[in-house]
């Protein structure tokens, strides 16, 4: 306290003694304050500019008259009032377009809109004056801002010119995602494929939530020989946004057939696509109920050496863990419940389904697998074994793919506790029908109510078979 006191004293001295020497010397006070006011002024009009800039550019300006930033943001709000009006002009050309149609008939609902110059319309071109005068004075100063070159070309007649400089823009930085998409779609337009490539490799590795916009042209240029032959070539050096592609691709096509081809000729260049990038195009094709489309595209990207122990039931005997494919089990998240592939005790070559459940309310882990059955007779059997206690048991049911009312079969509910393998089957006929051209196998906890989700104990499955009818004993 006392050398806080001190401190203080020791100041207002100072200050006085200042103010003393200087009232003594008032030529010099004087050029000192002249000094003061001069270098207050350059750092205000140096700094506050910049504090200005976003939400007062205008003020900004008035301390610096060529302050990039400030004239930048000027541009930007132009901008923003410029797109409103567009939209108001849109607007009135609609309702004086409906209005012309409502008094001249029909003929006139086939004309069209004839748009003259309104008030609206000048408003505009003063706009993009402004704009213009902006951007060109930011890149005078400023010969790096990306964003003024795009500016700039947005308020340009000349489609050339245009696109010089939305690639000045791109030039001076890759995120700068308005031009990127302008040269984009241009390019996309004049069929210059390997632009196309370039502007969206750019896009997806620097916007990648851009991923839906961007792949619709990557599925139009794929269409074309040329382009996918570039394609193929970019994905098979697994380029960051391949497996976005994939994801998003059978949506993006109008020849659903286009994506496979993709995946077959990355796989002869020795670039297989992983089942993580298989998956959505297997899944889109089923949920189009084209699960013979699907069926022929897992089989063609299957490795050499599964093809050839390949049965009616893929995976029957759990012996890998699963892929997570349509074709072969897909097993959904389980809540106080764990599942896996495990060997039997005593059998390390035997491997089984076994799931363990807690205590409490379960989210079941559904156990399920797509089929592609021909029309005819079969049989599903296996053995189980262990405890189940609940309300209502589990079930193993077949159903036809996108109905799921029209089941085919299902086992007997089973519950209860049993020590020793115990069997179960069933047997079903595929319909000679277009709406059964899948199938889906599923293992289910039939409960139809929270109070049903309670079920405690453990189960084992073992020795699963789907037999064709000319095999059965």
């Amino acid at each position: 306290m006392i050398r806080l006191r001190s401190w203080w004293q020791s100041f207002f001295n100072g200050v006085r003694l200042t103010i003393d020497t200087l009232a003594s010397r008032p030529k010099r006070a004087a050029f000192m304050g002249i000094v003061g006011a001069g270098l207050v002024w350059l750092v205000l009009s140096s700094t506050l500019p910049y504090v200005l800039a976003q939400d007062s550019p205008e003020a900004a300006l008035r301390l610096s008259t060529e302050h990039p930033v400030a004239l930048l943001s000027r541009a930007k709000q132009l901008r923003t009032e410029l797109l409103s009006l567009s939209e108001e002009k849109e607007l009135l050309d609609r309702e004086e377009y409906t209005s012309a149609a409502e008094n001249n008939g029909t003929a006139a609902k086939h004309a069209a809109p004839r748009l003259t110059m309104s008030e609206a319309d000048a408003k505009k071109a003063e706009i993009r004056g402004q704009i213009r005068s902006l951007a060109t004075r930011v890149i005078k100063s400023d010969p790096l801002n990306a964003t003024a070159f795009r500016l700039l070309a947005e308020v340009t007649e000349d489609a050339s010119r245009v696109r010089a400089l939305m690639q000045a823009a791109v030039k001076r930085s890759r995120r700068e995602t308005i031009a990127l998409f302008w040269l984009l779609n241009d390019s996309y337009y004049r069929k210059d494929w390997a632009l196309v490539l370039e502007y969206a490799d750019i896009l997806l590795r620097t916007k990648v939530q851009l991923a839906p916009y961007v792949v619709s042209y990557l599925g139009q240029m794929a269409e074309d020989p040329n382009g996918r032959a570039l394609l193929q070539e970019q994905l098979a050096t697994s380029p960051s946004w391949r497996r976005v592609l994939f994801n998003e691709i059978p949506r993006r096509v109008s020849d659903v057939n286009t994506p496979l081809i993709i995946m077959i000729a990355l796989k002869d260049a020795g670039s297989a696509p992983t089942d993580e990038e298989l998956r959505p195009y297997l899944d889109f094709l089923i949920s189009k109920e084209r699960v013979d489309l699907a069926y022929n595209a897992w089989l063609q990207l299957m490795p050499d050496d599964e093809l050839e122990t390949l049965g009616l039931l893929q995976n029957a005997g759990f012996d890998h863990e699963p892929t997570g494919l349509p074709f072969d089990w897909r097993i959904s998240r389980p809540r106080n419940a764990v599942i896996g592939f495990e060997p039997l005790e005593g059998r390390t070559d035997d491997q089984a389904l076994h799931i363990s459940f807690g205590v409490g309310r379960v989210r079941f882990p559904e156990t399920s697998q797509t089929l592609a059955l021909a029309p005819g007779d079969y049989r599903f059997k296996g053995l189980f074994r262990g405890k189940i206690d609940a309300k209502r048991g589990l079930r193993w049911q077949i159903r036809c793919v996108g109905r799921t009312r029209n089941v085919l079969a299902e086992t007997e509910m089973l519950i209860g506790q049993f020590k020793e393998w115990k069997d179960f089957r069933f047997e079903f006929s595929v319909p000679n029908d277009a709406g059964c051209k899948g199938q889906v196998l599923r293992l289910f906890h039939e409960s139809r109510s929270a109070s049903e989700e309670l079920i405690s104990g453990d189960v084992w499955f073992n020795n699963l078979q789907l037999e064709r009818s000319n095999t059965l004993n």
